[in-house]
């Protein structure tokens, strides 16, 4: 009986242990390989294994010399059983010219501390430069 009870204690925790420990992961895909200062990248993210609750992914993106200079607009929704999302990121107006990667993609279900993912595919892209117009004059009329 205790050889019994043993086994069953091992199989139940053991193998939640072994469960828990599943490698969670995201496969990237930048929509545009070439991205303006200023404008927005489109990032497809396929997460494995499927979450079985709501949450919300994060995605960050910097210079790939600068990895800590990372930028990130806010989150995207994914329900239950989802496993691809579209994140959207605005490049920012004076950001750095060249190559660009994702450095960092996080799952976070509602109400709980979020998850560093393994990430694979493709993460880097390109920023160039933007030509910003800027008003050079301005007529002002006192009445």
């Amino acid at each position: 009986m205790k050889r019994i009870s043993l086994l069953l204690f091992l199989t139940l925790f053991g193998g939640g242990y072994l469960m828990a420990q599943a490698t969670q992961q995201a496969s990237l895909a930048a929509k545009q390989k070439k991205v303006e200062q200023g404008k927005q990248v489109q990032i497809t993210v396929k997460l494995a294994p499927a979450p079985d609750i709501g949450g919300a992914v994060f995605v960050f993106v910097a210079p790939d010399d600068q990895p800590t200079q990372s930028v990130n607009n806010g989150s995207v929704g994914v329900g239950p059983g989802g496993t691809t999302v579209d994140a959207f990121t605005t490049i920012p107006t004076n950001a750095k010219l060249g190559t660009w990667k994702v450095v960092l993609v996080r799952f976070q279900p509602q109400n709980s501390p979020g998850t560093d993912l393994t990430i694979t595919g493709s993460t880097t892209f390109e920023v160039i430069e933007h030509k910003t117009v800027v008003p050079t004059t301005a007529d002002v009329q006192v009445k």
